[in-house]
């Protein structure tokens, strides 16, 4: 894979993101070059192939993958992308479940200070 020169500016770049995805915005943002696709496996493989200069994939996806997914590429952290969270009114206890998330948010946020 090519070694990617970060900056606000990757229109020198291409990138495969998920089809919808917000890593659109992203790439968007930073004038990068982009494709989407299917699944997430597809997006590494056409990296890996060199089709494409590497896959936009969020940090917590890339976790439920297998090492042997990532053979011959780099991993570059570049943004951040801010994630939501939508809870069902029609559930028992969703206030409760609210506020335990929240505080869960609050709790990881302190952390990393």
């Amino acid at each position: 894979t090519k070694d990617i020169e970060l900056s606000s500016d990757l229109s020198a770049y291409s990138f495969t993101v998920l089809r919808s995805s917000a890593s659109i915005d992203l790439v968007t943002q930073l004038k990068g070059h982009y494709t989407e696709v299917s699944s997430w496996e597809q997006a590494l493989k056409l990296a890996r192939l060199g089709r494409f200069d590497g896959a936009v994939i969020p940090e917590l996806v890339l976790r439920g993958f297998a090492p042997e997914s990532f053979a011959g590429l780099r991993q570059v952290d570049f943004g951040f992308l801010p994630v939501s969270m939508y809870v069902s009114k029609q559930i028992d206890n969703s206030d409760e479940l609210v506020e335990r998330l929240n505080s869960a948010i609050e709790q990881c946020a302190g952390e990393q200070s």
